[in-house]
C-alpha cells in the first residue's frame, strides 16, 4: 500500500501494517471526537514514525497508479512493478 504524508511525500509500505495504521486511526477519530489534543498528537507522531520506520520512500519520479474498488471500499496505489490488485 501506498501512505501520503504531507508536507514529505508518499511511502511504500507491506500490506500486512494495514491492520495497525486502522488501529490507530480508530483511536485517533476517538480522540478526535473527546476533543483530547494531546493524545491525538501522540497518536499522529505514532502513526509518522509507524511509517517513517516500516515504509520505503516513493521516489518523486515515480507515478504510483490509483485504484479504488468501491464495493469493498479499498484502494490500492500500486507501482509498475507491483503485482497488480486483486479483484474483488
Amino acid at each position: 500500500m501506498i501512505v501520503r504524508i504531507v508536507g514529505e511525500g508518499q511511502y511504500r509500505l507491506d500490506d500486512i501494517l494495514i491492520d495497525d495504521l486502522n488501529k490507530l486511526d480508530r483511536q485517533l477519530q476517538a480522540d478526535l471526537e473527546a476533543g483530547d489534543a494531546e493524545h491525538f498528537a501522540e497518536l499522529l507522531h505514532q502513526m509518522a514514525a509507524l511509517v517513517h520506520e516500516r515504509g520505503t520512500p516513493v521516489a518523486d519520479d515515480e507515478l504510483v497508479p490509483f485504484r479504488c474498488d468501491p464495493a469493498s471500499r479499498r484502494c490500492d496505489g500500486r507501482s509498475r512493478g507491483d503485482a497488480p490488485a486483486s479483484k474483488a
